[in-house]
């Protein structure tokens, strides 16, 4: 693979990219063989340059092939986790001494400044689509279930006091759809600094402060501590079934949330009302309009 290395420059991006490819499938044959170990680290610095994180991540994540030595292995694992945006677990990671002894601090700085610039770039990049989407709520034109799925994934993925700024906003809207403003609690109840915070309750139409000291986690509340435990002793429920009503559980919960006690404080009656249901998949899907309606009735 050197010699060829060499004339990458030259190559046109086909011919670039039909290399690539052939070089996965030379290397995948060495694998095979279990014959990589002198080539791997070429190969991963090739898929760098590629910008082949899939790649990358699968060889690192899933196939956990050995690399040369302990530095090499907490490098090119550091840069993936980099490039899918775990910025939490590689800080964590550069403060372990068994990694840091890997790599030595020349490396370990190296890596420190990589995940920083990394990180600025993402929280920079994602908190401009982030009050885009913030000024639609504010508009009054509501999310598809995509954006409002990114909204959830990018906050919890963000390490700057500005995104709980951009999380109340959301809370605020009439517009955010409840499953996805309990997603949201849970993340200011994990990682909030601040102890209130304003909410749209969409049951009684107005918004009102939470404050932290006061609710659960809706996976600590006792009431769904016990569907689960109920859940669990169905023996004579399917898996796919038990399945479908811890799935049920997580959403119904996560909907009322943070305002759990108002409308759930028996555990059995729960599970027994959703048995009855004629099909109780639909009613995972269901609108919040419904979902109030049924609820309040």
């Amino acid at each position: 693979m050197s010699e060829e290395k060499k004339q990458l420059e030259v190559l046109s991006e086909e011919e670039f990219e039909t290399f690539v490819e052939n070089a996965i499938d030379a290397f995948e044959e060495k694998v095979q063989k279990n014959e990589y170990i002198d080539e791997i680290e070429e190969f991963f610095q090739l898929l760098e340059k590629a910008n082949r994180w899939d790649d990358l991540t699968y060889y690192i994540e899933e196939d956990q092939l050995k690399l040369p030595s302990e530095s090499s292995y907490w490098m090119w694992k550091i840069k993936v986790a980099i490039q899918n945006e775990q910025f939490k677990q590689v800080e964590a990671w550069l403060v372990h001494e068994n990694v840091i002894a890997a790599l030595g601090m020349d490396k370990v700085l190296e890596c420190t400044l990589l995940c920083e610039k990394e990180k600025n770039r993402f929280t920079k990049a994602e908190v401009e689509k982030l009050q885009q989407l913030s000024e639609r709520l504010k508009k009054e034109e509501p999310l598809t279930e995509e954006q409002n799925d990114y909204i959830a994934t990018t906050l919890m993925l963000m390490q700057t006091p500005l995104k709980w700024t951009v999380i109340e906003s959301f809370l605020m809207s009439p517009l955010t759809q409840l499953f996805w403003k309990g997603f949201l609690i849970e993340c200011w109840l994990t990682d909030g600094k601040t102890s209130k915070i304003r909410y749209y309750d969409a049951f009684s139409e107005k918004v009102v402060e939470v404050d932290k000291s006061e609710i659960v986690s809706v996976y600590d509340h006792p009431v769904f501590v016990e569907i689960e435990r109920l859940i669990d002793t169905q023996n004579a429920l399917e898996e796919e079934m038990k399945e479908l009503l811890l799935q049920k559980a997580q959403s119904d919960f996560l909907r009322v949330s943070p305002f759990i006690d108002r409308y759930f404080s028996d555990g059995a009656e729960w599970l027994e009302m959703q048995l009855q249901r004629e099909n109780l998949l639909l009613s995972l899907y269901e609108n919040d309009e419904t979902f109030i309606r049924t609820l309040k009735a």
